[in-house]
Formats: C-alpha cells, sequence, structure tokens
C-alpha cells in the first residue's frame, strides 16, 4: 500500500517542484525541505526530493513557504487553519476604517433612542393620568350637588301618602344620576391605578 501511495505521490508532483515549504503539525512536529505539496480530500501529499508522503488534512497546522519556526506567525485558530493549509492568507481580508466602523454603525443604529422612548412614554401616561384625575374631581363635585338636593328634598316633613309619592317622583331622577356617577367615577378610579402601576414600571 505504501508502494502504491508513493508511486502515485511521485505522479502527483506539481510544476513547481522547485519551490521550499514548511509544514507544521498540530502536534509540534515540523517537516521542512518539502519541495511541493498537493491536496486530495482530506489528505495533503508532501513531496520531497526523494520522496513523498500522505499526512491527514486534519493532522496540520499550517503550510508557509520557507519560512523557519522563529519566524512563523503565531499559531493559527481553529477558523483560519483551512485558510492556511491551502496556501491563502488571512490578511486578505478588508480592514474597515474607524471612521467607517463607525458610519456603519450610525447607520443601523434605530431612528429613536431607548431613553427618548421612555420619556415620551412617560409623558403619555401622565397626560391620561391628569386627564382621569381631572373627571374624577368633577364627578366628585357632581356627586356632592345631587347628595345634598336628595337629603333637602327628604328631610322635608311628609304628612300623607300624596306628599310621599311627590317625594319619591321628585327624589328618583336624582337617585338614578347619582348612581350613574359613582359607578362612572369608580370606573375611572380603575383606569387611574393602572396609569399609576404603568407610570411606575416605566420609570
Amino acid at each position: 500500500m505504501k508502494k502504491i501511495i508513493f508511486i502515485v505521490a511521485i505522479l502527483l508532483i506539481p510544476v513547481c517542484a522547485g519551490a521550499a515549504y514548511t509544514i507544521y503539525l498540530k502536534n509540534g512536529s515540523v517537516i521542512s525541505d518539502a519541495r511541493s505539496y498537493s491536496e486530495a480530500g482530506e489528505e495533503i501529499s508532501i513531496f520531497f526530493q526523494t520522496g513523498a508522503m500522505v499526512i491527514p488534512r486534519s493532522d496540520i497546522l499550517r503550510i508557509t513557504g520557507e519560512e523557519t519556526p522563529e519566524n512563523a506567525a503565531p499559531e493559527a485558530t481553529p477558523e483560519t487553519e483551512d485558510k492556511q493549509v491551502s496556501g491563502e492568507s488571512s490578511e486578505t481580508q478588508p480592514v474597515k476604517s474607524p471612521q467607517e466602523t463607525q458610519e456603519q454603525t450610525a447607520g443601523s443604529a434605530p431612528s429613536e433612542r431607548p431613553g427618548e422612548n421612555r420619556n415620551a412614554k412617560m409623558s403619555a401616561v401622565k397626560s391620561d393620568l391628569d386627564s382621569i384625575i381631572g373627571e374624577i374631581r368633577t364627578l366628585e363635585t357632581d356627586e356632592a350637588r345631587l347628595v345634598k338636593e336628595i337629603n333637602e328634598k327628604r328631610s322635608k316633613p311628609v304628612y300623607n301618602k300624596y306628599q310621599a309619592n311627590q317625594l319619591i317622583q321628585e327624589t328618583e331622577p336624582l337617585q338614578q344620576e347619582l348612581s350613574g356617577v359613582q359607578q362612572k367615577k369608580e370606573e375611572l378610579r380603575q383606569q387611574k391605578t393602572a396609569l399609576e402601576d404603568e407610570l411606575r414600571a416605566v420609570q
């Protein structure tokens, strides 16, 4: 099997056999004086002046041209290993200037800042809360007026059934109006409590 691999390796020697390469393995070993190499799937064939060898691609850290271990680049990360094995340089990636980075960041930033959104939300909630408080005060004034009118009518003496019926007819509309005012005031109080909770959450 080794003889077959050796023969195939000789047949695959590329034209640039005059070049010299150094192969750095992940286990720390270094193979020098390689004349050329070729890739075939997950295997790397390395050719020397007197022979060749096949190494799994996963065992190779990087391949450099005429570099010594002292001058070799620091150990690459797993993300750049494939590029180094295939002879590609990580320096070919475009580098953005600080100004371009700032412009890109500014362009992707939302049109409104979180602080501005919170202040706008707080202002809207406070406005609704003030409006409801004003309505509650108006209803409380109406409630006090109706209670006073009803009590004044009921405080009058009743001497017969006719006066009693007349009193009922006079106070019944006031009583219905009072019930409506009290119901609406209770609904507004519930809304006021909800807005106060929302305001505390925003703050």
